[in-house]
């Protein structure tokens, strides 16, 4: 491959534009010279010219300088790359699994830029019917990955156009299941029945059950929850980080989902009367082997003094409510549960958001909001009454004789 030439402009001072143009390509019978441009911070042109120097020896050992011979793999082997940097572990896991098993079988080895929304049109039908048929959710989650993948490279400049962005019918979104909710009865309940449990048992999904149920954190926030974050004195918890768990079951921590995830929260008094109870017991055991039991200060830990999984917290409490009869929900619908009880206890949306630290209160509204059927048919009889009291009898025998035709009209 020929060597590649480009350019660097100054934006501002200290601020430099670098430009290569990579190897022509024919495109639609035409030829085509794609470009490829970042910008670097410099002290002059000839830091800069440096820099660009640098930057196209990068792009003449680098596969995907050529538009011509980049295939659909390799274009997503760099945007995983990317993906891996920039986003959370979880969501690389995502979009590699979509990739390995869906996507790469089917057009991996395509050239990149010659892929039409024909193509993905019939990617998608062949995962309609037959032994490898998806559910419409599923193939979304196929299309979502392949948009993604091109809208990076559209902004890396390495396609000039994102098929997916074309289709004129993608896979539809299909609404989730509505989300099952526990009122305050029955998550009371559960409480008292984790507690009478065996210890071990106990120990993993009691003080979880309070902490989502009664305050409201996620799995991940829960795992990560750590004693330097609990200030049994106040009666509050800060919630600083979630605990990530990757397809080989590696564990990461991370930030809070959103910046308004991060918060420090007031707790009900039952829930630091059982966080106040766990710490002497994990002060005892830290006591007896310093140097090796939860260094890290967890809350949530196994026997070995090792973090929590939340996999793991997530297959005990589906367990738990198996071995107890009780109605299933997700230890993710806990949170809901959290959110709906205040709500139709009364406290205001905005209160509601803040507590379940949304970054929007329409998000809580849409999501988290659950009435049931019950409550639907009791705003029903109210709405009764109040059309009921709105309407006076009199306005109700209303009637106007046409003195034309002699006929009674009810107005």
């Amino acid at each position: 491959m020929r060597a590649l030439s480009g350019r660097v402009q100054e934006l501002r001072r200290g601020e430099w534009r670098l430009e290569a143009n990579l190897a022509p390509t024919v495109k639609s019978g035409r030829l085509f010279y794609p470009r490829k441009r970042k910008t670097v911070q410099a002290s002059g042109a000839r830091a800069a010219d440096a820099l660009l120097r640098d930057w196209l020896r990068e792009l003449e050992q680098h596969v995907c300088t050529d538009p011509a011979t980049l295939t659909f793999a390799g274009m997503a082997s760099q945007w995983l790359k990317w993906v891996d940097e920039n986003r959370r572990p979880a969501t690389h896991h995502f979009y590699q699994g979509q990739l390995e098993r869906h996507i790469l079988p089917a057009i991996g080895s395509r050239i990149a830029a010659e892929v039409e929304p024909k193509d993905l049109h019939a990617l998608y039908a062949a995962r309609r019917e037959g032994a490898g048929a998806l559910s419409e959710y599923s193939r979304r989650h196929i299309h979502a990955t392949i948009k993604a993948a091109y809208s990076w490279a559209v902004g890396e400049g390495l396609q000039d156009d994102n098929p997916a962005s074309r289709l004129r019918n993608p896979p539809r979104q299909v609404a989730k299941r509505p989300r099952a909710t526990w009122d305050a009865r029955q998550i009371a309940e559960a409480v008292d029945l984790a507690k009478s449990g065996r210890r071990n048992r106990r120990n993993l999904v009691h003080l979880p059950l309070m902490l989502a149920g009664w305050s409201g954190l996620r799995c991940g926030e829960v795992c990560g929850l750590r004693w330097d974050d609990v200030d049994l004195n106040a009666g509050t918890l800060a919630v600083d980080r979630t605990l990530e768990q990757t397809k080989g079951g590696s564990l990461h921590v991370e930030p809070p989902k959103t910046p308004e995830s991060a918060a420090t929260l007031p707790m009900p008094t039952v829930v630091a009367d059982a966080l106040r109870e766990a710490h002497a017991l994990y002060a005892g055991l830290r006591l007896a082997r310093p140097e090796t039991w939860n260094p890290d200060g967890y809350v949530m830990v196994t026997g070995k003094g090792t973090p929590v999984k939340p996999s793991n917290l997530s297959s005990a409490w589906h367990s738990f409510c198996i071995r107890n009869g009780l109605s299933a929900v997700t230890f993710h619908e806990l949170r809901h549960s959290f959110a709906t009880n205040l709500f139709n206890a009364g406290e205001d949306l905005i209160t509601v958001q803040k507590l379940v630290r949304h970054s929007k209160a329409s998000t809580t509204a849409d999501l988290y909001l659950h009435k049931t059927e019950e409550q639907r048919r009791d705003a029903i009889r109210r709405q009764d009454d109040r059309i009921a009291a709105a309407a006076s009898p009199q306005d109700s025998q209303l009637i106007r004789i046409d003195s034309e035709g002699g006929q009674q009209q009810a107005v």
